[in-house]
């Protein structure tokens, strides 16, 4: 399917906000051995032998190994955000591969061949392994979820069963990832949606339409200061501009039914700086379709919903983001939606 201005503005507002949220250092960083204050080993995988975990992929017990956090960070980590604070923050790094029985192994390894699947937070080998085999990793976890709006839907359909350690104060409100189902995702999380459409008169001077998107971000949070945070991260975006990245060209970061890190993977400081793409199907071609510019951010709808359940958390944080994304389709005399004067232009030849 050719994609146009909706999905490339929702997916590529989903990559310019986890880049900003790991430049301001919303991740942990695991080392092999690190514990928790109780002595639990945080970089060991459990083997998960959900039978809904198994059956989705047709995995037998012991190829599919968890980790207690989902949503490892797969990209190149960006450079931190200018801060006394974050001057000392730890490196993210990505997982290249696991300690089996403390030899460390690639995901190529000859005799333990995996798969690293970071939405999910976990490895997955070729062959099972015995379910008593010591698995560790190397990892980095974002601590911010972004998801489509679509998914907060799914969330309310399945339930959401957390599980968090709540005797540490420094750590309260860590979340541990539940096996057994790979639809559950832990808090705090920022969903997004593409809520409605108008369109303003023709920029002066060209045949530009104004096109005004309504984007918005609502965010679910264990605690107030946590909401409070990303709200200031996601509503001083005002008045930025991001680029939409055209994603008929540009590879997805992460691909396959194990949501591997694809082949053809481009660093999205390249993508957004519209370095020509290195091949090889779209080889020269810049990648940058449209630029969004952000106006009219509007902080709503501050909620605190309560639960008696003995199972979740007893308080969630609840609030909406709405703003408007201005872009500049050149119609009508070229196809709908999407502006034919970025689209395969030929970084090699192109001169700023």
């Amino acid at each position: 399917m050719f994609h146009k201005l909706r999905y490339l503005m929702k997916h590529s507002w989903r990559e310019f906000l986890d880049a900003e949220l790991l430049r301001d250092g919303n991740y942990d960083v695991i080392a092999s051995g690190q514990q928790f204050y109780d002595g639990q080993d945080l970089s060991a995988l459990v083997p998960d032998t959900g039978e809904e975990v198994l059956a989705e992929g047709g995995y037998a017990a012991g190829q599919v190994w968890q980790s207690l956090f989902r949503n490892w960070v797969y990209q190149n980590p960006p450079a931190l955000n200018p801060s006394v604070i974050l001057r000392h923050w730890p490196t993210a790094h990505r997982a290249s591969g696991v300690y089996i029985d403390g030899a460390f192994r690639l995901e190529d390894d000859p005799v333990y061949p995996h798969s690293i699947d970071y939405i999910n937070g976990r490895v997955i080998f070729d062959s099972p392994l015995p379910l008593e085999t010591r698995v560790h990793a190397d990892y980095t976890y974002k601590t911010v979820q972004i998801l489509d709006l679509r998914q907060f839907n799914n969330q309310l359909k399945e339930g959401v069963l957390e599980q968090q350690y709540k005797t540490n104060p420094f750590t309260a409100g860590q979340l541990v990832y539940p096996s057994g189902s790979t639809r559950i995702s832990p808090l705090p999380i920022i969903f997004v949606e593409n809520m409605g459409r108008t369109f303003g008169s023709y920029q002066l001077g060209d045949r530009s339409l104004v096109d005004r998107d309504e984007l918005v971000c609502e965010i679910w949070a264990l605690d107030e200061s946590t909401r409070d945070n990303l709200i200031d991260l996601v509503s001083y975006q005002q008045r930025k501009s991001f680029p939409i990245i055209n994603y008929n060209v540009a590879p997805l970061p992460l691909s396959g039914l194990k949501n591997e890190l694809s082949p053809e993977y481009v660093p999205y400081i390249s993508l957004a700086q519209n370095e020509p793409l290195p091949g090889p199907s779209f080889s020269g071609i810049n990648p940058v379709a449209f630029r969004g510019f952000i106006d009219e951010t509007e902080v709503a709808d501050l909620d605190s919903f309560f639960s008696d359940s003995t199972t979740q958390q007893d308080v969630f944080e609840r609030a909406v983001v709405r703003m408007i994304v201005e872009t500049y389709p050149i119609m009508p005399t070229t196809p709908f939606g999407f502006d034919i004067a970025l689209e395969g232009m030929d970084g090699r030849n192109y001169e700023d």
